[in-house]
């Protein structure tokens, strides 16, 4: 009997010290492996919701719908967030003004509510002075790539009044990578090395970049993962399996120069991005559209203490001198938005009240065009 007392206080023992040892790790902010939401099997060699290539671009899975950044995403035949397709036959009379919106997460509206995010309130602002549509070709995780495939596709058929094209600094990076640039759930699918040869990771491997564990094989596995003590566990046990990975190894023997991200990696991006730019610019002035580009500031850039040198504010003055350069119309939201116009870290985008800032920027500066004028060559702050 003392013996099965004895057991009985070890196993109690061990629980609260797993308890406490799990309450202390949260406390230190120490992340799990799986988060809310995620499920198993953990998909890793398919990408997530989205499909890529060359020839269309980036677009939703046409049978997807279901709760994305707190937008039901609706998806029309082209895999884009609209309840219209984007054919001929489905462009209304002549006379309605046409808006081509180009992008990533911020253009397709991910934080804001139903009806709230830029796109949606400059149509809905629009449309009570002049018949008007808009085709929002934005996707969450595409940089300018994305956005110059789509202009390549679109701009034939709508043959709209006005393209806007959004910018934000994380574009820089995904500029330097093919455009199907994910595995499942947001894993890279692509590491660069400090030559900027750009390496494709296999899905254990981007899984391992990750997560710092390998992919879960059963269910066990993965609820293991949902706590911090087993992902502290996992992380450890798999740390010392690490080198069956040989791209891991690799990557993790590449040496990087100290300013290599700021002077190598970024001033590449921004050449990139630029081109692609100039690019869509191209394409629009071929058919005498104008182009204005949405300089999109990381929530530090408006803040009070702005630090110029930052990474992302130096990615947005970079959006800023290439439209300067190019000579498109400029949209500059920075001088009027705030912190809390930005969701909270990790979101980071718009919420309703940064939107609706943007949408009033954007009619602003569309409405000259409404009266037969020219677009300014910055769009005015009112």
């Amino acid at each position: 009997m003392k013996r099965f007392a004895n057991l009985f206080l070890m196993i109690f023992s061990l629980l609260i010290t797993l308890v406490m040892v799990e309450v202390g790790l949260r406390l230190l902010k120490y992340p799990s492996v799986f988060k809310r939401g995620q499920a198993f099997p953990v998909e890793v060699d398919r990408a997530w919701h989205i499909t890529c290539d060359e020839l269309l671009g980036c677009v939703f899975d046409a049978d997807y719908a279901r709760n994305l950044g707190g937008r039901f995403a609706q998806i029309n035949p082209q895999g884009f967030y609209d309840a219209d397709a984007f054919t001929a036959d489905a462009l209304p009379s002549d006379d309605t003004f046409k808006i081509l919106l180009l992008g990533d997460s911020f253009t397709f509206g991910a934080a804001a509510e139903m009806g709230q995010s830029f796109a949606e309130r400059l149509e809905a602002d629009l449309a009570q002075r002049t018949p008007l549509t808009v085709w929002n070709t934005g996707i969450p995780g595409t940089g300018t790539n994305n956005a110059l495939i789509q202009a390549q596709r679109f701009l034939p058929i709508m043959q709209p009044n006005v393209v806007i094209l959004g910018i934000y600094s994380n574009d820089y990076a995904d500029n330097l990578l093919p455009v199907e640039a994910y595995y499942a759930d947001w894993l890279g699918k692509y590491a660069v090395s400090p030559d900027l040869e750009i390496i494709e990771l296999t899905p254990e491997a981007a899984f391992y970049r990750n997560y710092g564990v390998f992919p879960p094989a059963n269910r066990a596995q993965f609820m293991m993962g949902r706590t911090r003590v087993g992902s502290l566990v996992m992380r450890t046990v798999d740390g010392f399996q690490e080198g069956g990975l040989s791209q891991i190894a690799m990557i993790d023997a590449w040496q990087f120069p100290e300013d290599w991200w700021q002077n190598t990696y970024f001033e590449a991006g921004i050449q990139q991005t630029k081109k692609y730019v100039e690019q869509i610019h191209a394409l629009t002035r071929a058919q005498g559209i104008p182009l204005v580009i949405l300089a999109i500031p990381y929530v530090d850039d408006v803040k009070e203490a702005y630090d110029p040198r930052h990474p992302y504010a130096q990615a947005y003055h970079a959006t800023v001198s290439i439209a300067q350069e190019v000579g498109d119309t400029l949209a500059d939201p920075r001088p009027i938005l705030i912190e809390s116009d930005y969701a909270p870290l990790p979101n980071g985008h718009w919420n309703n009240e940064g939107h609706a800032k943007v949408a009033e920027l954007l009619e602003a500066c569309l409405r000259p065009m409404l009266d037969g004028e020219s677009l300014p060559s910055v769009c005015p702050i009112q």
